[in-house]
């Protein structure tokens, strides 16, 4: 078996990765998102008039669709590949992240009750979600996704 590389780990959806490699682009993530906000404390810090803000707006605002784009695509792969893991379709991604957005913008537009019923129902497919993705043990074995994560 061949160990998969970070730019596979990262960027790619095929395969299986097992928890601790999921927590480990997690946390490349988080980091990834502090020296977001440092860079933009300083560059906010940096500005003296208004004649250097829309050089330090443009830094700004690529660094951060930069941040969010990383963040959003190694967050979906490596989450499509925890699914692997569980042997679960990368369709289950769809219940897990795109349901609970609906649900979001669903509660918007409904009565403080429905509301209320609506944001429940959303924790709890975001929480089942997590507890799915990030916390349960992968399938041992070989899987119809790949080798199992864990087999030396």
């Amino acid at each position: 078996m061949k160990p998969m590389n970070w730019k596979t780990a990262f960027f790619g959806f095929g395969g299986r990765v097992n928890r601790a490699k999921y927590w480990l682009v997690i946390l490349a993530n988080i980091v990834v998102w502090i020296a977001f906000i440092v860079l933009a404390n300083i560059l906010r810090d940096s500005v003296e008039s208004f004649d250097g803000l829309s050089r330090i707006s443009l830094l700004f605002g690529i660094s951060g669709f930069t941040a969010i784009a990383f963040s959003l695509w190694t967050g979906f792969a490596v989450a499509v590949k925890r699914l692997h893991d569980r042997a679960r379709s990368a369709w289950w991604i769809v219940l897990y992240w795109l349901v609970p957005i609906a649900l979001g913008i669903a509660w918007l537009y409904l009565d403080d009750f429905g509301g209320l019923a609506v944001a429940g129902v959303s924790l709890a497919i975001l929480l089942w979600g997590f507890v799915e993705i990030a916390l349960l043990k992968g399938t041992a074995g070989a899987n119809a996704y790949g080798p199992d994560p864990l087999a030396r």
